[in-house]
């Protein structure tokens, strides 16, 4: 439990949850956790909770910030201000690969 509550890597967390996952696959060595440490299947799933090895919140949270900057990108394009500045935006970038090519 050192490994998993000291480590400041994922890998160094899932090498500890691994450790404790086999080692209540194996009834002798889950009674002695149990007698010894106090520790049981429960305090291991609360522990698997508390460590998200795999960032599953942090994906899910920028996947909705992505979401989010999609629509406001799409928001702007598809505005008024946006189409009208369209021509002046090609003549620019059309006056940039003149400079950029002399």
């Amino acid at each position: 439990m050192t490994v998993i509550e000291s480590g400041n890597s994922a890998q160094h967390r899932l090498f500890g949850l691994n450790l404790l996952y086999e080692a209540f696959n194996d009834p002798l060595r889950s009674n002695k956790l149990k007698i010894y440490q106090g520790f049981d299947k429960k305090d291991f799933i609360e522990l698997t909770g508390k460590h998200d090895i795999f960032s599953l919140d942090s994906i899910r949270n920028l996947k909705m910030a992505n979401q989010e900057m999609r629509q406001e990108v799409l928001f702007y394009a598809l505005s008024r201000s946006w189409r009208i500045t369209k021509p002046l935006r090609k003549l620019m970038s059309k006056i940039r690969k003149i400079l950029n090519t002399s």
